[in-house]
């Protein structure tokens, strides 16, 4: 999906011996912006996912 976004993303292509492709990843700390990112989509995504990252402040 095209759509703009001023979320920052990182895109990535796969191939595999069946088919090729490309998935797109959205971040940002407010899910409320990557709800709205996710359903203003031309195309809806395929999966969505949530990660937490913990900051490396509470790991010391």
């Amino acid at each position: 999906d095209k759509t703009p976004t001023e979320l920052p993303q990182h895109r990535y292509s796969y191939k595999t011996d069946s088919d090729t492709g490309g998935y797109v990843l959205t971040f940002d700390n407010n899910p409320s912006k990557l709800e709205e990112h996710s359903e203003s989509l031309t195309q809806p995504a395929k999966t969505r996912g949530l990660f937490f990252i913990p900051s490396l402040d509470l790991l010391t």
